[in-house]
């Protein structure tokens, strides 16, 4: 009898390390996985990140071109009315000098009776 359970203790023992073995390779491959996982993750957490510096990046690029642009249109702005300012001046200019001539050509017809000639 004692012999019948020492080998049925001895077949147990044979199929516990089988499992342990089994258990083991299972082990193995979750850790394998669990590895591959992570390395996943810390991928996606860099291409994430990547994607935040560019999009940073980008709204600090737009900020820039905003103010850049404001800033031109304001000189433009600015331009704009220096050359209305110059042109009202040419005008007025040109005005007085063309009266200054038609006055020496013909100081007649700018009088107040040019019209009844």
């Amino acid at each position: 009898m004692l012999a019948e359970k020492n080998a049925i203790l001895k077949q147990d023992l044979a199929e516990l390390k089988e499992a342990m073995s089994l258990l083991q390779d299972d082990k193995d491959e979750l850790q394998e996985k669990n590895l591959c996982l992570k390395q996943q993750i810390q991928e996606i957490e860099n291409r994430f990140a990547d994607e935040q510096r560019t999009r940073l990046d980008a709204e600090k690029n737009a900020q820039t071109v905003t103010k850049a642009l404001t800033e031109f249109r304001l000189r433009m702005k600015e331009r704009e009315e220096e050359l209305q300012q110059e042109f009202k001046t040419a005008s007025q200019d040109w005005s007085t000098r063309h009266v200054r001539k038609l006055q020496k050509k013909e100081p007649r017809r700018l009088g107040s009776n040019w019209k009844s000639r």
